[in-house]
């Protein structure tokens, strides 16, 4: 009778103790749950850069775009240069 007890007492533990572990493991903010967005550089702006330009925001009312200096004095969309500079239009 009393191993009967303690069994159903380890047992009940044991349930006690799945509920408690699983409530702290759902209510935890695990860093590795949830990556982080992978972050890339922008590809035009790293062109301009490494050809010794300098990147600029001019503010339209369409919008904002970033244009490159080069140090010839050549200033257009980053990506317009790039896109002239790898051959893709």
């Amino acid at each position: 009778m009393e191993q009967r007890r303690r069994r159903k007492r380890e047992g009940m533990m044991s349930v006690a103790a799945g509920i408690l572990i699983g409530g702290v493991l759902l209510s935890t903010d695990h860093a590795w749950s949830a990556s982080a967005p992978v972050q890339r550089a922008n590809p035009a702006a790293v062109w301009c850069l490494e050809q010794g330009g300098m990147r600029l925001t001019v503010n339209t009312p369409a919008g904002s775009s970033t244009r490159c200096r080069l140090p010839d004095g050549t200033v257009e969309d980053e990506w317009v240069l790039f896109r002239r500079a790898k051959g893709a239009g």
